[in-house]
């Protein structure tokens, strides 16, 4: 956790997920408010069985305050993030420091 101002405590991890039945994919965004330091964070699906990793997408690693300008129109941009399959319902998501994670996962019931 970090101290947000009058928010208090507040974690340096936080994650949304989406499920789509019909088409067997699973999304996982997580973001890491850490300024310094880039994470992993293993997540665990309990009732489904991850096949493969469609897409990563991440965003971060650089300084908060940088931002695109007419003149550098791509200095922050999307890259090729990295995540991997670690056991049947398992995935493990690099995350930099700051920044967020955006993955896809073919998903299949359990």
């Amino acid at each position: 956790t970090y101290k947000a101002g009058d928010r208090g405590e507040v974690p340096m991890l936080d994650s949304a997920a989406t499920y789509d039945e019909a088409s067997g994919t699973l999304s996982l965004f997580v973001i890491n408010r850490n300024r310094h330091q880039s994470t992993e964070v293993d997540v665990t699906v309990d009732d489904l069985v991850i096949d493969r990793v469609i897409s990563t997408t991440q965003l971060g690693g650089l300084d908060v305050k940088i931002a695109n300008s007419w003149e550098r129109p791509e200095t922050v941009k999307p890259t090729v993030g990295r995540a991997t399959v670690v056991g049947k319902n398992q995935l493990r998501v690099s995350i930099p420091a700051p920044g967020y994670a955006a993955v896809q996962v073919a998903v299949k019931r359990a």
